[in-house]
């Protein structure tokens, strides 16, 4: 789906201009708009997660009348985990050797990031390896070259837990539950510095499972599982409609660049524009194209090498406009290379554990 391609493709712009700033190029990571596209980028991914997953287990559901918990899971971990551990592997083992021996301005600010983690290096691989590395992120610096998996962490985590929801409550009870989840996140979301002060007021550990619950962005996945709930039992031909169609679109790059600033809301817009680009194949202004679809299918090798790429990238072009396209290039040459090479025989795999998906 090409939605997940502009999902990266913000984040890796977001990252681009961070990057940047820290070695002291000139950039634009001063602009609201520039510092939205990253969180708003992965806020898309949460959303379009919690659409597709659940999309997958009531079609499943429907099928088989039950849903294989063992298969799926050991589906989603052939398709996130090697690429995962590799970049671990990557930012923990190759990385500090590589930018000790650096002397670029970018290789002393990455030095300032690993002196921060001394001392806590061993604790931080251990919540990287045991699939918390959101909580990772929370607690201590980040990571360089591996901050982006703080995200996959959510997603795992909600992975885990979310097949066994789907199976328990099944029919109108399931639509009633994300409704409940939804009514009790998003006012919490409005309100986050008097949320924060709440939780932080309860005793240990209930403050920090608290806290943990508030980072989990559980009113994206939720709102994407609720979209696929009402595409699967309601008729909305509306949505379809050339000029939604052309709505979404412009209301894509608006919501990816913060210009439609909804707090948590923004979770149903986007899951609008997903109904909209999925719900008619056959307009031009859909994004179900070869081209989209082969980024998308790359996308998630887009999220986890391009801070590597862009690493790679300004050795040879340091901060100049040529950046863009040799970062952009780089990054899209190692999604290639790993889908092919590294993730297509952990996918092929996954045909041993097939469900209905």
């Amino acid at each position: 789906m090409g939605l997940r391609f502009a999902g990266a493709a913000a984040v890796l712009v977001h990252h681009i201009e961070q990057i940047k700033s820290m070695a002291g190029y000139p950039n634009l990571w001063g602009y609201p708009s520039i510092q939205a596209l990253g969180p708003q980028g992965v806020n898309l991914f949460f959303v379009l997660s919690g659409f597709l997953i659940t999309h997958l287990l009531l079609i499943e559901q429907d099928r088989t009348g039950a849903i294989s918990i063992s298969n799926f899971v050991l589906r989603r971990a052939l398709r996130i985990l090697p690429l995962y551990y590799l970049i671990v592997f990557l930012a923990f083992a190759i990385m500090p050797l590589v930018v000790a021996a650096g002397s670029s301005p970018l290789d002393e600010a990455l030095r300032g990031l690993y002196r921060r983690l001394d001392g806590s290096m061993g604790t931080v691989f251990l919540l990287f390896l045991f699939l918390l590395p959101n909580i990772a992120l929370k607690l201590f610096a980040p990571v360089p070259m591996a901050s982006q998996c703080w995200s996959i962490g959510i997603e795992e985590q909600f992975y885990l837990i979310w097949p066994w929801v789907v199976r328990i409550f099944r029919g109108s009870r399931l639509l009633w539950f994300c409704g409940i989840v939804l009514a009790i996140a998003l006012p919490v979301q409005f309100f986050p510095v008097q949320a924060r002060r709440l939780v932080f007021s309860w005793p240990y550990p209930w403050n920090f499972a608290a806290a943990y619950l508030l980072s989990l962005h559980i009113e994206y996945l939720v709102t994407g599982a609720l979209a696929a709930i009402v595409r699967q039992r309601v008729s909305l031909p509306f949505l379809g409609h050339p000029a939604t169609r052309a709505l979404s679109l412009i209301a894509l790059p608006l919501l990816l660049a913060g210009v439609l600033r909804l707090g948590s809301l923004n979770a149903i817009l986007y899951a609008g524009v997903i109904l909209s680009f999925i719900t008619t194949a056959d307009s031009w202004l859909t994004l179900d194209k070869p081209v989209f679809r082969y980024l998308g299918s790359i996308s998630y090798g887009i999220y986890m090498f391009h801070s590597l790429a862009i690493y790679i990238a300004m050795k040879f072009v340091a901060g100049d406009l040529l950046l863009y396209p040799v970062a952009f290039a780089l990054t899209l040459a190692m999604a290639a290379a790993s889908h092919h090479f590294f993730e297509r025989p952990f996918l092929q795999w996954r045909s041993r554990f097939r469900g209905a998906v």
